[in-house]
């Protein structure tokens, strides 16, 4: 899980049960409020969904997407392992979409991805058997704006040094979490409960409790480690530590470089992850004051495997998208798949090259709160950090559901599939008997 990227909490009233004047509107949206400029990071109103169906005519180029196979069958598979949990149902419907439905479309996907011999039949495939949902974005004609995350590699040590003494932290036994997975508590001996320390109280409420997981040389890799939401450290020992998120305090985000923009001293279209890595090596005297203006807190947990996102289910590189999951009621739909068009640099020297796939949306982006943001994982180590830091452009997401007629043969299937599993499992955990 990660909670990387720009957030300003902006609240929106509901106008007038009205579409969105042009060919894309559709009425069951309300018209969102008119801005002087673009702000990809306005909320929703609450209940409002993020998505709107819409018609052939509209669908995208999906032939783009039929490149990277391997990879678009990872994520699939992810997506798959979570929504047979029986705890996914509680998210669904969402708009027309069952959680039966959204569980066959990800199956009948894969089938027709594989089936496919090119990406012209693939985009064949789309257009007559699914139904396509575009994201409203930011302004409730699909404008979106795409960054990117990535897992770190860095030093670090078991052991406080004098080299490595910056910690992140165990999450904390009497930390609490409510049904939404937005608010913290710190529950007491009597069970009273109250909300969690901000970051800046947290640092004495921590120390010396035995909840340190790793100790790091810089304070500002401990912050990316908490803005990125999973790590990998290589010991001095010279073993390999996975740490994944664990909960938060439940503090509203708010970014690093905020005020340093106000003040002036940086740009904001020059903010990336490179250009606050140079700020703070040349003005590390301001790094903490800097940390300390983002309230909200992350604790981690160890892992073993790859990065896992807050599905709890593997991301998968250039294929997994964090986005808005910060209430009860997702803005975008678990696990779907869906179809990303921007650009992404490809190279670490090279610019922005374009960006059509598919992906699953399988992460939370704890700072996003809006349809008009997405972020997408671009995998583990210092080439991943290189290009998810210059990763910063405009585009357009599109889901891909089933057609309903079509759901119900693929649900019988996988029912089948499940209850056959389910079968083999007594006879698979018997233990053959001793000889005598």
């Amino acid at each position: 899980m990660r909670y990387c990227a720009v957030s300003l909490r902006v609240a929106l009233s509901l106008l007038a049960l009205v579409s969105v004047a042009g060919c894309k509107s559709s009425p069951e949206y309300a018209a969102l409020p008119k801005a002087k400029a673009k702000d990809y990071t306005r909320e929703l109103p609450p209940g409002m969904k993020g998505l709107r169906k819409i018609s052939p005519a509209e669908y995208p180029d999906f032939s783009k997407g039929y490149s990277d196979r391997e990879g678009v069958l990872a994520a699939l598979d992810a997506s798959a392992a979570y929504l047979a949990r029986p705890s996914a149902k509680g998210y669904f419907p969402y708009l027309d979409i069952s959680h039966d439905r959204a569980e066959a479309s990800i199956r009948a996907f894969r089938d027709d991805l594989t089936a496919a011999t090119s990406g012209q039949e693939l985009d064949r495939r789309i257009r007559e058997r699914y139904e396509v949902y575009e994201s409203i974005g930011w302004n409730g004609d699909g404008e979106m704006l795409f960054t990117a995350y990535h897992e770190p590699i860095y030093q670090g040590s078991l052991k406080p040094t004098d080299k490595f003494r910056y910690p992140i932290y165990k999450r904390p036994p009497e930390l609490e979490t409510d049904e939404t997975g937005e608010k913290s508590y710190i529950k007491g001996a009597d069970g009273s409960l109250r909300p969690a320390p901000s970051r800046a109280e947290l640092d004495s409420y921590l120390r010396g409790r035995g909840l340190e997981l790793v100790y790091l040389a810089d304070p500002f890799e401990a912050y990316v480690v908490q803005v990125q939401g999973s790590a990998r450290f290589q010991l001095i020992d010279g073993k390999e530590l996975r740490v994944g998120y664990a909960g938060d305090n439940g503090h509203e985000y708010h970014p690093i470089w905020e005020p340093l923009v106000k003040s002036g001293e940086l740009k904001k279209e020059e903010v990336s992850l490179r250009r606050l890595k140079e700020y703070f090596a040349a003005n590390p005297a301001k790094l903490n004051t800097a940390i300390n203006n983002n309230p909200r807190f992350v604790f981690f947990t160890e892992r073993t495997g790859p990065a896992v996102g807050c599905l709890n289910v593997p991301v998968t590189a250039w294929h997994s998208i964090a986005t808005d999951r910060n209430r009860k009621d997702d803005v975008f739909p678990r696990a779907g798949v869906a179809y990303a068009m921007t650009k992404i640099p490809r190279t670490v020297t090279g610019g922005e090259a374009e960006f059509a796939s598919f992906v699953c949306d399988q992460d939370r982006g704890g700072a996003i709160r809006s349809a008009g943001r997405a972020d997408v994982f671009l995998g583990t180590g210092d080439t991943a950090e290189a290009l998810a830091g210059r990763t910063k452009a405009e585009g357009r997401l599109y889901y891909v559901f089933l057609k309903p007629e079509l759901t119900a043969p693929v649900t019988a299937m996988l029912q089948q599939e499940k209850a056959a599993k389910n079968a083999a499992k007594p006879a698979a955990a018997k233990k053959p008997a001793k000889s005598k």
